[in-house]
């Protein structure tokens, strides 16, 4: 074999920076990376159908080309279920939306707000700790994160199981019930990470889709903090009326510490006696009428769902009450505007309520999104 001249070598030797590049460029694909990818989103919607969906609707959803279902949970709880897919190097973590029983629509209605740090109690022997902000104003869902606390241990250790198998992005997303779920579940594995009980070094990317109102806005704050640049997404069928939900209000006490309404209130002290009974009566007609609309709605969608829900789940403690509907839109939104095409295929249509918020008129908006770029 004739030995390679002077100049071959050399050329070889200049091919070595292109062809590490090269390299480089394809394990990067393997990486999950930050922002909103409609491609990537669009199986992620494919993998939520195909975990929502019973078997015969199953068949009229294609299946998410990257990605093969590796684990079904028990159902649990709210009628709760998680699957996992496995893609080549990312896991999706795709939690099931409210189905046809009335427990999981009574998790849906226990729409009363929560502190963000607390203990759930379940059966005589397990509990759920959690602590989903460090912001002690942030306040979440009742009814979902009484769902999250059935789900989440099992999801620890499907993380653990699958990171140890050199599993580190995760990709975690939910429709509807289950993205409110999802959102919760984020925060919670953020807790544990501060924790060290599971691995720091694991990346998490959230797609929602549908989603109602999961919090106050203390805890859209913390949440979108640990989901800014690209990490978290919020998409919503402007035509769909569940992200419209829970129904907010907001009260005097529900603004910062410091705010126009508390240093009124102080003003009003050290007014002369007429004024006080008169700016003391205008500050009432505000401050009155939210918080008669918010023990209205605590005892219909608090006290009596409660009691619903122990007919069935007879163990579990029911947290507390904070006393506030004071809900946001939480996520970077990732806004899907319907034409009039959209209009021809899925029309307003009082008699069915859900046209808008079902899988097809979002698989058929994030694929005009794909088509258009």
């Amino acid at each position: 074999m004739n030995k390679l001249t002077y100049k071959e070598n050399r050329n070889i030797i200049k091919l070595f920076p292109i062809l590490f590049f090269v390299l480089s460029c394809l394990s990067s694909f393997a990486q999950l990376k930050a922002g909103f990818n409609a491609k990537e989103f669009k199986d992620l919607l494919l993998i939520s159908a195909q975990t929502n969906a019973n078997l015969e609707q199953k068949k009229s959803y294609n299946l998410p080309l990257l990605y093969t279902k590796q684990y079904s949970s028990d159902t649990v709880g709210f009628d709760n279920l998680w699957e996992l897919w496995i893609g080549k190097k990312t896991a999706v973590i795709s939690i099931r939306a409210s189905t046809n029983k009335e427990i999981s629509w009574l998790a849906d209605f226990h729409a009363t707000m929560t502190p963000a740090k607390g203990n759930i109690t379940l059966t005589a022997s397990k509990s759920f700790n959690y602590n989903l902000s460090n912001n002690s104003q942030a306040l979440v869902h009742s009814g979902w994160l009484m769902s999250l606390a059935y789900l989440a241990n099992d999801i620890e250790l499907k993380i653990k199981e699958y990171s140890k198998k050199g599993i580190e992005n995760f990709i975690i997303t939910g429709h509807s019930q289950g993205g409110a779920i999802a959102m919760l579940l984020r925060a919670h594995l953020n807790n544990l990470q501060q924790q060290n009980k599971i691995s720091s070094n694991l990346i998490f990317k959230i797609y929602c889709s549908g989603t109602p109102k999961v919090g106050n806005l203390y805890f859209a704050y913390e949440y979108e903090k640990l989901t800014q640049n690209g990490w978290g997404f919020n998409i919503i069928n402007t035509k769909d009326w569940v992200p419209e939900t829970p129904i907010s209000i907001q009260k005097l006490n529900d603004f910062n510490k410091t705010n126009l309404f508390t240093s009124t209130k102080q003003k009003i002290k050290k007014q002369n006696i007429f004024k006080k009974i008169l700016f003391n009566f205008l500050y009432k007609k505000i401050d009155h009428p939210t918080r008669k609309a918010e023990k209205k709605y605590s005892n219909i969608l608090g006290k009596r769902v409660a009691n619903r829900i122990h007919k069935t789940l007879p163990y579990i403690s029911i947290p507390p009450n904070a006393h506030s509907f004071n809900y946001v839109r939480i996520g970077t939104p990732i806004l899907l505007f319907p034409d009039e095409n959209y209009l021809k295929l899925f029309p307003d249509n009082n008699d069915t309520v859900f046209i808008h918020h079902s899988f097809e008129p979002y698989l058929y908006l994030i694929e005009q999104l794909i088509l258009s770029k």
